[in-house]
């Protein structure tokens, strides 16, 4: 799933991408990609960061952040979990031109 506002690509963590990752939750979303210069690159998020709450609510699959993400508000905070460290990172939203119909 791709997040323009944000700048990032998202996916499902899987048993597999846990362990790559060090991570020891087996599902979840997680950041799969960081666009350079990104309002996610500036806020400090990376790629492999397993997601665990928006704003303050949990989040269980990309799919539910993907919603959570899509939201009217410029400014939302990510928790995240990188490396078996608790991150809080505040991220500014970039404003996307509407899609012309």
């Amino acid at each position: 799933f791709p997040h323009d506002r944000f700048g990032i690509e998202i996916g499902d963590v899987t048993p597999a991408l846990a362990a790559r990752l060090g991570d020891v939750r087996q599902q979840g979303p997680y950041i799969s990609l960081v666009e350079a210069g990104s309002p996610a690159e500036r806020a400090g998020l990376a790629a492999g960061d397993v997601v665990l709450l928006v704003d303050g609510n949990p989040v269980s699959s990309a799919s539910e952040l993907a919603r959570a993400l899509d939201t009217d508000s410029l400014n939302v905070t990510l928790s995240v979990l990188r490396r078996q460290k608790k991150l809080d990172l505040a991220i500014a939203a970039r404003k996307v031109p509407a899609s012309k119909p």
